[in-house]
């Protein structure tokens, strides 16, 4: 947890210890953990309740927002720790809704600084540019799982495709190219239907190898199918959060050997995370260009100053060494993109190229 971002959580807490009220945690989940460390340790105030929705199921001492207006703490402050705005608004929304009276203090609100400068920060480092001489398709199925890449495919690539769940929809479009997909997906049974160009294994990708937990590097899944010297590899990840220990963890060399890079980030706007997005990119930089990106409107949106980002951000990288490329303007969405959620306008980040 970067200093900065601990600095903004003790400006939290400071300004509920100043009311000289009592203090209510919630919700209790690392935010809340850190919450409760630094007014204990630091200030040395114990808090009056912790409430949680779902750890009160389980933990006596832990009450859910229900179950407030019983612990007679009327006039408490609530510090709200959420770092979800959806999630964050929805426990404003409860605790407004119970009998008596509580102030609410936001963590969000403490974080708006911190999250423009991270955003401001972050464009200049994701640049989208054009590639000379060459259109761009849609792999996989309309709005939600569905990639926009470079189209420049061949029958002697292979792809390697983690998280699978129940959509396959990516790997068949690479399979109708006469492409062979090695696909991954721990979390799952099997697949929802099976293709001659299939080959699963239920393993999942880590920044290193843990048997134990069905997880593996990726230099040893290129290896277990002979592929530890293929350059002509094509790479669709969306893995709910782990791809930034495959991407930190894995080397340069490792990554160039995939011509194409196709993937939804997750955590986008957390400034918590910042400076381990901040190293990947610069690490994913050296060896690719980004030429894709679209905002996943399942997700929340965060507009901070004049920058505005969401939670999951999809993005294809494509070889620096493969191709051409060109400044462009790009705003985002595309013409050729299609809202993840159908049923919900999609997200307008603005220009992402290089000419504002």
């Amino acid at each position: 947890m970067n200093l900065e971002f601990v600095r903004r959580v003790d400006a939290f807490v400071r300004f509920a210890v100043e009311t000289g009220k009592k203090i209510i945690i919630c919700p209790f989940g690392d935010m809340g953990m850190k919450t409760k460390e630094v007014l204990n340790e630091r200030y040395g105030i114990m808090e009056a309740a912790i409430l949680d929705n779902y750890l009160a199921k389980e933990n006596s001492a832990i009450k859910s927002v229900a179950q407030l207006p019983e612990l007679d703490l009327n006039g408490a402050v609530v510090l709200l720790n959420a770092l979800n705005f959806e999630v964050s608004d929805l426990l404003e929304s409860q605790i407004k809704a119970c009998p008596g009276e509580y102030e609410v203090i936001k963590l969000d609100s403490y974080l708006a600084v911190g999250r423009e400068e991270w955003l401001t920060e972050l464009k200049s480092l994701l640049k989208v540019k054009a590639v000379v001489d060459k259109s761009f398709v849609r792999i996989g199925r309309e709005h939600d799982g569905g990639y926009i890449m470079v189209d420049d495919f061949s029958t002697n690539q292979r792809a390697y495709s983690f998280g699978i769940c129940d959509d396959v929809s990516w790997d068949k479009d690479m399979a109708e190219r006469g492409i062979h997909c090695y696909m991954y997906d721990h979390t799952i049974a099997g697949l929802p239907e099976e293709n001659a160009y299939f080959h699963y294994f239920k393993r999942g990708i880590a920044g290193e190898d843990k048997p134990e937990e069905a997880v593996f590097s990726m230099e040893t899944l290129l290896k277990s199918n002979g592929d530890e010297e293929n350059h002509n590899l094509i790479l669709k990840m969306d893995v709910e959060g782990a791809e930034w220990d495959f991407l930190e963890m894995t080397s340069t060399e490792v990554l160039a050997q995939f011509a194409q890079m196709t993937f939804e980030w997750h955590g986008m706007y957390d400034v918590t995370n910042c400076k381990r997005v901040k190293a990947v990119i610069e690490k994913v930089n050296k060896t690719h260009q980004v030429v894709w990106m679209h905002g996943n409107n399942y997700g929340s949106l965060v507009v901070a100053g004049k920058n505005c980002m969401c939670g999951e951000l999809e993005l294809t990288f494509v070889r620096k060494s493969d191709y051409d490329f060109k400044s462009i303007r790009y705003d985002i969405p595309t013409p050729m993109d299609m809202a993840n959620n159908p049923h919900k306008p999609d997200y307008v980040l603005g220009n992402w190229g290089e000419n504002d």
